[in-house]
């Protein structure tokens, strides 16, 4: 594979015009990008341990020295792919929450199955796999801690038991994260939208029915049965 020009800021890749050979040249950032969502997809296959270097770069039908010239270690790579995830996963939530009223039926489940179905198998990792490899079950934990704020938050004062509101914010986010997961191996892309309105309508009947329902809005009560 031909490597890249010195200056460091692009690569070659198979498939397109304009590099010798028919390959075409990657900017730093878009190389980084398909060699993240290369390991990603190995790591998810054989686990953190069992993946070489060697299967990640044959993964993403790289030389291991273009491995090497944008992550430094097996670890790196890794961890980089769960911070990415994470960070998505909160950029996408802010920008539904963002939108008005009329426009957030089903933000939670949308947001999630938007970045889950933009990288599958990063999406696994993150919220799957990680959580059993002691490097980096820490970052699993806080995502699952930053997940579980969330929720306690939306919930708010519509459950005033802290016991079961505690619960309910676990089994919200467990029954979310599943659904996606199930979604991602079941499911359908061309019916996303009919797997959000479902998963929605369920988050709501479980919710409502643990509630306390003097402390439930009148327009949340109703929101699953007017929404389009």
């Amino acid at each position: 594979m031909t490597t890249a020009p010195s200056t460091g800021t692009t690569a070659p890749t198979s498939g397109a015009p304009g590099a010798p050979g028919g390959r075409q040249l990657l900017s730093r950032a878009d190389r980084q990008a398909q060699l993240l969502r290369a390991a990603a997809t190995a790591f998810a296959r054989a686990g953190f341990a069992a993946t070489s270097m060697d299967d990640v770069a044959a993964e993403a039908g790289v030389t291991k020295l273009i491995l090497y010239r944008n992550f430094d270690s097996k670890e790196e790579l890794y961890r980089s792919i769960l911070d990415g995830v994470s960070e998505r996963l909160r950029q996408e939530w802010l920008r539904e929450i963002d939108l008005p009223d009329a426009q957030r039926y089903g933000i939670t489940s949308r947001a999630m199955l938007r970045v889950a179905r933009d990288n599958p198998d990063g999406f696994r990792l993150l919220v799957v796999h990680a959580a059993r490899e002691p490097q980096f079950a820490g970052l699993a934990e806080a995502y699952a801690e930053r997940s579980l704020q969330v929720a306690d938050s939306l919930i708010g004062a519509m459950i005033p038991d802290p016991s079961v509101k505690a619960w309910a914010g676990q089994v919200i986010v467990d029954y979310l994260v599943s659904g996606v997961l199930a979604w991602l191996e079941l499911g359908d892309p061309e019916r996303d939208d009919e797997f959000i309105d479902r998963a929605t309508k369920g988050m709501f009947g479980m919710f409502l029915s643990w509630a306390d329902p003097a402390c439930v809005d009148d327009r949340l009560r109703d929101w699953p049965t007017t929404a389009p």
